[in-house]
């Protein structure tokens, strides 16, 4: 893995963080049937992600990505994937059993971006290092 997987990884997580925050809003009343969260929360976790697809596609558009801005993306999205299992282990009532699959299947999605994010992290604080390094040498 290299440092040109991180942009990419972070439009995955813009597209998939959008068309999440609109199949919850619009299909809000379904779901709520389907995976037992009462529609008002679907369309609350709805409109909370649009800020953070708002964020997302902010980072994505800069041309040299920001280490801080991309470790908020790493940390959310790995709470989120740490979240999910307490949810479903912790309150083993709250959802469907359709909805435990449904919130376990997004946090290994969200957990497998969010380690892409990481490496690619870890690539572009090395890299402005190496660039540091270098700077100070001259």
């Amino acid at each position: 893995m290299n440092k040109e997987t991180l942009r990419p990884a972070l439009r995955t997580d813009l597209v998939g963080s959008a068309i999440s925050a609109l199949v919850v809003i619009a299909a809000a009343g379904p779901l709520s049937d389907g995976i037992g969260v009462p529609t008002s929360i679907l369309i609350a976790l709805g409109i909370v992600l649009i800020p953070w697809v708002g964020f997302l596609y902010l980072t994505t558009r800069r041309a040299t990505l920001r280490a801080a801005e991309v470790t908020v993306v790493v940390v959310g999205n790995l709470a989120w994937a740490v979240a999910a299992p307490v949810i479903i282990l912790g309150f083993p009532t709250a959802l469907s059993t359709g909805g435990k699959w449904v919130v376990g299947l997004f946090s290994l999605a969200v957990l497998a971006i969010g380690f892409v994010e990481l490496r690619g992290l870890i690539d572009l604080r090395t890299t402005a290092e190496e660039i540091a390094v270098r700077q100070r040498g001259r």
